[in-house]
């Protein structure tokens, strides 16, 4: 089965979260229904020309002890069935499953919740009006509100992840406020600085501790979870982890 909408596999760790360190083998997809100025995805559709299908998956599988899958993007509930098919295709050593989604589009009938039970969702709400289409903050609010609610009844594991910044605190405040029955984590990332800004790694590195620290002090005020984002300290700007990595070592 060819996935001709994925951009990256990568044998890697889980760098953010809830399962923070665990091997996982990363499934990356390349567009999304949301246009966020500040998404990363952008660099996979131009720097990507491999071309991927089922059997690169399940050759990583024979390589590497893996027992979890990540699917990332852009937006991989656009591709809800292929997902399901590719969950049905690999071994059963792998039981484990995540998706890192920014959570829209849990909320539309087409997406089965019910048919996600082997998961748990990364949802990382998207709280700007220029992500979203003619949409006020208070309607992002409330479209978030019934996707809480549709997750609610259901019993899959999920967990929100937001950025922080010192602009996005009363944003995040005020979705907090707005959703209830706290049976979920929710976690407070450090913003990633922006490379191009800095001539050495070590500026780079000094200012994302700077970030992580005031991070930590939002989350100790609040009561938030900090999440680190492993990826940074371990592999800079590098976005192609398996490939760049055996390059320069």
């Amino acid at each position: 089965m060819k996935l001709e909408n994925v951009t990256q596999i990568i044998p890697t760790i889980q760098g953010e979260g809830y399962n923070v360190g665990q091997p996982t083998l990363l499934i990356r997809y390349s567009k999304c229904n949301l246009h966020c100025p500040f998404c990363d995805t952008k660099w996979s559709r131009k720097h990507t020309s491999d071309k991927f299908s089922v059997n690169d998956i399940l050759h990583f599988l024979t390589l590497y002890p893996i027992e979890s899958l990540t699917f990332t993007g852009g937006e991989p509930l656009l591709y809800f069935n292929e997902i399901l098919n590719i969950i049905r295709l690999v071994p059963l050593s792998v039981n484990r499953f995540e998706m890192e989604t920014n959570g829209t589009l849990i909320a539309t009938d087409n997406i089965k919740v019910h048919e996600l039970r082997n998961f748990r969702l990364n949802i990382s709400p998207k709280l700007q009006e220029d992500c979203h289409d003619g949409l006020t903050f208070d309607d992002i609010l409330d479209l978030y509100h019934q996707v809480h609610v549709k997750l609610l009844k259901s019993d899959i594991p999920y967990t929100y992840k937001f950025v922080h910044s010192q602009e996005s605190e009363s944003r995040i405040l005020r979705f907090t406020q707005n959703i209830e029955n706290y049976d979920y984590q929710l976690y407070m990332m450090p913003l990633t600085p922006d490379r191009s800004k800095f001539n050495r790694e070590e500026e780079f590195l000094s200012e994302f501790r700077i970030n992580c620290q005031k991070t930590v002090e939002f989350c100790v005020q609040h009561n938030f979870r900090f999440s680190p984002r492993e990826h940074i300290w371990i592999f800079g700007d590098l976005k192609n982890e398996y490939g760049d990595l055996r390059k320069i070592y």
